[in-house]
């Protein structure tokens, strides 16, 4: 009889030990979930805010790639005229008038 009692016992200790770690298997599952949830929200505010960032002026745009039709005193001219208007001095038709005789437009 002590046997038997002795056997159940063992298999009750092999029970629970076997439903503690599917627990433990479902909570370190959900963790998983609830990290990754939390990266990928944040890669999706990364996203939203590199979208929403704001485009570079015309004259910047003629600053930063020139194109390899333009000659040195085009792209002078161009980065002149791109100060005066950050500057204020030139609004922005003025700015894209004159860009466009600077480009023979």
């Amino acid at each position: 009889m002590f046997r038997r009692e002795r056997r159940d016992f063992i298999e009750a200790a092999a029970v629970g030990g076997a439903v503690h770690e599917t627990r433990k298997a479902h909570a370190e599952e959900a963790e998983l979930a609830e990290t990754q949830a939390q990266q990928a929200q944040a890669q999706a505010a990364q996203a939203q805010a590199a979208t929403a960032a704001p485009a570079p002026a015309e004259g910047a745009e003629a600053k930063s790639a020139p194109s390899g039709d333009l000659t040195d005193e085009q792209v002078n001219e161009l980065e002149r005229v791109a100060k005066l208007k950050e500057e204020g001095i030139l609004t922005d038709e003025e700015f894209a008038a004159e860009k466009k005789k600077i480009l023979g437009l």
